[in-house]
């Protein structure tokens, strides 16, 4: 049996958005979700960030999209990266830089089609993103052309509830990891006390008193080339770890690498980007093969026979530490840094080393714990990923499919009549739609 297929701009109606003036309050004073793409974080929209009234609808380019409509961010620099997709669970408005797509017609599901956009999430990437300085775009004159199997309606119902179920999964397992991150900064409070109050009057040190050094990292050009030593660079200190999924390297003469080496225990710091939130992020260096660090990150390294570099991290990522840090990040020209003097001014509560070293040990394993939920979860990552292949290859449903055939093959009829009224199909596609029914 085979499916038909239609491009995307016969079956779907494509609304685009607006921003209403920021100037009038009462347009931003309603109750309408808004959608950006800063809200695309997740694949079903219930709310969002910003708020619009139905004035800010009737005056401006923005329109309202029923709950179902399938959207899809068109402009963001997060296009250099991948394309996100959701699916609006309530009415909606949206800025200018986001689509929506209705479909057109009954032998169409919504769910189905936004399935099939995010299975062919690497295609989009490549094949229909314009690439600008900073900002990318969709183009929509080619993406109309891309082109959609249509399974009969049963079928791409059938489809949506095997993905929807393995989707739960995932996002049982998202939940699960927002839980885990919150218990590090809670048992930081309960081990010492809130740093905002400093109820247990941990003498205050700077950051000067507790190092040996501070130092800037290499200015040496990097390669993805594993030819010298691998650098560690800002994509590489994430969430109080260091990550090795990207790594660079570059070759450095002796005495100068010799300068830069880590070792076990040394605090990694941002020290600039364009977004200031980044700045000042710490990771601690576990590992122990030989690695160098970029210039625009500090090493510090701690006197660890009066504090636990693990400790120190923790603290400067909880909301009193970044507070602390924040008061020496400058921004100049949208560039935002912190240099050695104002990474020397940081306060810092000292704590007994006993009880540093304590927080430590659950630290480590909390850290074990999470590498562990990490490998399931690309585990299931890739299950999800060989379904959604399997789904719109029509291998996943062959089996349903056979013991459904009658009722499949009534479908297709009026699925081809419905397409034909909106002209999806060139001749050689009905003549081949024609005879998959008998």
């Amino acid at each position: 049996m085979k499916w038909a297929v239609a491009p995307l701009s016969n079956i779907v109606r494509i609304v685009g958005g607006g921003t209403p003036s920021k100037a009038n309050r009462d347009f931003w004073s309603g109750e309408i979700p808004w959608v950006s793409p800063k809200d695309m974080v997740s694949r079903d929209i219930w709310e969002t960030q910003d708020h619009i009234s139905e004035n800010a609808v009737a005056e401006s380019a923005t329109q309202l999209v029923p709950a179902g409509s399938v959207l899809i961010v068109a402009r963001s620099g997060i296009l250099a990266r991948f394309v996100p997709i959701g699916i609006a669970r309530v009415p909606v408005t949206l800025n200018q830089d986001m689509k929506a797509f209705l479909p057109a017609t009954e032998a169409l599901d919504n769910q189905f089609l936004a399935y099939f956009l995010e299975s062919r999430s690497t295609e989009l990437l490549a094949r229909f993103v314009k690439r600008g300085a900073t900002v990318h775009s969709l183009d929509m004159n080619k993406l109309q052309q891309l082109k959609v199997p249509i399974a009969p309606l049963l079928e791409q119902r059938r489809i949506v509830e095997i993905l929807d179920q393995a989707d739960t999964l995932r996002k049982r397992r998202a939940e699960a990891d927002d839980k885990a991150e919150r218990i590090l900064p809670s048992l930081f409070n309960k081990m010492f006390g809130d740093p905002a109050t400093n109820p247990k009057s941990w003498e205050i040190m700077k950051l000067s008193d507790l190092v040996i050094e501070l130092r800037y990292g290499s200015s040496t050009r990097c390669s993805a080339e594993p030819n010298g030593l691998p650098v560690l660079r800002i994509p590489n200190i994430l969430r109080g770890e260091v990550d090795l999924s990207d790594l660079k390297y570059a070759e450095l003469p002796a005495q100068e690498a010799n300068r830069l080496l880590l070792q076990y225990g040394d605090l990694l710091f941002v020290r600039t980007n364009g977004n200031r939130d980044y700045v000042g992020r710490c990771a601690i260096f576990d590992l122990d093969m030989p690695y160098l660090f970029a210039s625009y990150l500090i090493r510090a390294r701690l006197q660890q026979d009066r504090v636990d570099p693990w400790y120190v991290g923790a603290y400067l990522r909880t909301p009193s530490g970044r507070q602390a840090m924040s008061s020496f990040i400058r921004t100049t020209a949208g560039q935002s840094n912190i240099s050695l003097e104002g990474l020397r001014q940081i306060p810092i509560p000292l704590a007994p080393l006993t009880t540093q070293r304590l927080f430590r040990t659950h630290t480590e394993h909390l850290y074990w714990l999470r590498q562990e939920r990490e490998k399931r979860g690309n585990s299931l990552e890739t299950t999800f990923s060989s379904l959604l292949h399997r789904a719109f290859s029509g291998d996943l449903t062959a089996k349903w499919r056979e013991t459904h055939m009658k009722e499949l093959l009534a479908e297709m009829e009026e699925q081809a009549k419905h397409l034909a009224a909106r002209g999806t199909h060139s001749q050689l596609e009905n003549a081949a739609l024609q005879e998959s029914l008998f």
